[in-house]
C-alpha cells in the first residue's frame, strides 16, 4: 500500500508537470533550465548529504557486490530489450526497447522510492547501485539510441570522458570522502545541502511530466507503448527477482536490484530519443514509452514490493 500511494503522489506532480505545459503555464526555456539546475545542483546535493553517513567507506567495501549485481541487472535488461527488439521490429523502433529495458528512472523516482520504503540505510546502497548505471547510461545512450545510418565519427576520449563524469557521480564521490575523512560539515553548509537537495526529485518529476506536455497524450497511449511498458515494468523486475531467488542472495542485494528493475522507464528515453533519432514516430514512441512506463508504475512497483 504504500509503494502504490508513493506511486501515486509521484504520478500526480508528474501530471500537474504535464497540464503545466499544455496550458502554456511553462516556458519554452523552462525544460532546459530545471534540468541544468535539478542534474547539476540539485540532485549533487542531495547525494552527498545521503553518502555522508558513518563508517560508509567500510560499508561500500563490505558490499561490495551491490556494483556487480548492478552491472548483472544492467545486462539481463539490455538482453531482454536485445530479444524482444527482434521480436517486435516490426511494430517499435529495436533500439528503444533495448534502451527502455536496460534503463529506469534511477534518479527522480528511485532515489524517493527507495528513501521512503527502505530508509536512509538502504538509500546509502541504492546510491552505489546505481554507479554502474549512471556511467553506462551516459556513455551508451547515444551508440544505443542512435540509428547506424546517423551516427556520427566515434568521440574521442575526452568527450567520453566529459559525457561520463557528471555532477551526479562526483557528489558520490565527494560524500564518500566527507565520510571516510570524518569531515564535519559545517551547520549552514548542512542547511543548504538539505534544503536543496529535497528540491531534486519533485523538480525532476515536474520536469519529466512537462517534457511529455509537448505530445498529445491520446498519440502516446498506443499498442507500443503498453508493450513496452508491459516489458519494462512487469518482464524485468520479474526475471530479476526470480533469479535472485534462485541465487538465495541476501534480502538487501535482492530488494535493491527488484526495486530498480520495477521502477518506471528512465525518464531521459524520450529526450535522448529527440536527441539522436530523427524520426518523429521514434519521437512519440519514446515518450509514449515514459507515459505508459510512469503510469503503470504504480501497479509494478506495489507489487514486486510486496514479494520482498
Amino acid at each position: 500500500m504504500q509503494a502504490l500511494t508513493l506511486s501515486a503522489e509521484l504520478i500526480l506532480v508528474l501530471l500537474v508537470g504535464l497540464f503545466a505545459q499544455k496550458l502554456r503555464v511553462i516556458g519554452p526555456e523552462f525544460n532546459k533550465q530545471v534540468s541544468a539546475f535539478v542534474l547539476k545542483i540539485a540532485l549533487p546535493c542531495m547525494i552527498i548529504d545521503s553518502m555522508n553517513v558513518p563508517d560508509a567507506m567500510n560499508k561500500l567495501i563490505q558490499n561490495a557486490w551491490i556494483l556487480v549485481i548492478s552491472v548483472a541487472v544492467l545486462v539481463i535488461g539490455f538482453l531482454v530489450g536485445l530479444l524482444m527488439g527482434k521480436l517486435l521490429k516490426k511494430h517499435i523502433a529495436e533500439r528503444i526497447i533495448r534502451f527502455g529495458a536496460t534503463f529506469t528512472n534511477f534518479n527522480f523516482f528511485g532515489v524517493v522510492v527507495v528513501e521512503k520504503l527502505g530508509g536512509e540505510e538502504l538509500l546509502f546502497y541504492y546510491l552505489i547501485f546505481i554507479i554502474p548505471v549512471r556511467l553506462t547510461i551516459y556513455l551508451l545512450a547515444k551508440i544505443i539510441l542512435m540509428p547506424k545510418e546517423n551516427r556520427e565519427a566515434k568521440m574521442n576520449f575526452k568527450a567520453k570522458l566529459k559525457m561520463v563524469i557528471s555532477a551526479p557521480l562526483v557528489a558520490v564521490f565527494i560524500g564518500l570522502a566527507l565520510s571516510f575523512f570524518k569531515v564535519r560539515v559545517p551547520v549552514v553548509i548542512q542547511y543548504g545541502l538539505d534544503q536543496l537537495g529535497m528540491l531534486a526529485s519533485p523538480l525532476g518529476i515536474l520536469l519529466c511530466g512537462s517534457t511529455l506536455g509537448c505530445h498529445a497524450v491520446k498519440k502516446m497511449v498506443t499498442k507500443s507503448s503498453l508493450i513496452m511498458s508491459g516489458i519494462r515494468n512487469f518482464l524485468m523486475p520479474l526475471i530479476v527477482w526470480l533469479l535472485c531467488r534462485g541465487l538465495r542472495l541476501p534480502e538487501m542485494y535482492t530488494s535493491l536490484a527488484v526495486i530498480y528493475s520495477a521502477l518506471p522507464v528512465a525518464s531521459l528515453t524520450s529526450t535522448y530519443v529527440l536527441q539522436y533519432d530523427p524520426d518523429p514516430k521514434a519521437h512519440l514512441d519514446g515518450a509514449g514509452f515514459v507515459f505508459v512506463s510512469t503510469l503503470l508504475s504504480a501497479a509494478s512497483l506495489s507489487i514486486f514490493t510486496l514479494l520482498l
